[in-house]
Formats: C-alpha cells, structure tokens, sequence
C-alpha cells in the first residue's frame, strides 16, 4: 500500500502544473502592473544615482522629466547605445523606499513595462 501511495503521490507531483497568472492582473507593492516587455536585457549596466533631499529630487526630476510627472518618486533611463541604465532614487537617510529600486531595476532589464500611467493603480 504504501507503495501505491508512493507512486501516486510522485505521478502527481511529476504531472503538476504551476498556475500561470497573469501579471498583468496584479499590482505589486509599487502600484504597478506589469504590462508587457519592451525588450529583455538581463546583464544591463546599471548606475544609481543617490538623491540627497527634496529640492534636488525636484530639481532633477524636472530637468530629465519635466512637470507632467510631479508625483513619480524614483525613475530610470536607459542609454542603448552604452547599455547602461541609470537609475535615480532618493537616499535612503531622507526618504526610504526600497520597493522603488526593484520597480526602477525592473525597467532596466524590461523597459517601458507599465506603459506610463496605464499601469498604475487607480
């Protein structure tokens, strides 16, 4: 019996099928829904840029972005031409958010994969 048991429980285990969900349903910790991948660059070179209070995080977010994304809290950008990708978030004794360096790495390694505000939470 237990070996019956045995082969069921393998037989099972070889034939199981992980759930395929959608990411695109789901909002991680950023509200954000992945969306699509613009490319694939899994060894991109990334650089970080360290923001050292308010009035330079508006300073430089307004000088690379303009005014049209005033509540954005990190961003990236990448150069395809050095593939580089550079990386601008605040410095964590000001303003801790680590879940934005994951959202901003993820752009380096798939682009434009929330597709601006379409994937933001509502």
């Amino acid at each position: 019996m237990k070996s019956l048991t045995l082969s069921i429980l393998i037989l099972f285990i070889i034939s199981f099928q992980p759930l395929q969900v959608s990411a695109q349903k789901y909002y991680g910790k950023d509200d954000f829904r992945f969306l699509k991948k613009e490319y694939e660059n899994l060894t991109p070179g990334v650089e970080f840029v360290l923001i050292k209070n308010k009035q330079e995080y508006d300073r430089v977010r307004k000088e690379h972005l303009g005014v049209q994304w005033d509540t954005i809290s990190a961003f990236a950008y990448w150069n395809p031409k050095k593939g580089t990708c550079k990386i601008y978030i605040k410095d964590p004794s000001w303003k801790y958010e680590p879940e934005l360096i994951g959202h901003e790495v993820a752009h380096c390694i798939w682009g434009r994969f929330h597709n601006g505000r379409k994937g933001m939470k509502p």
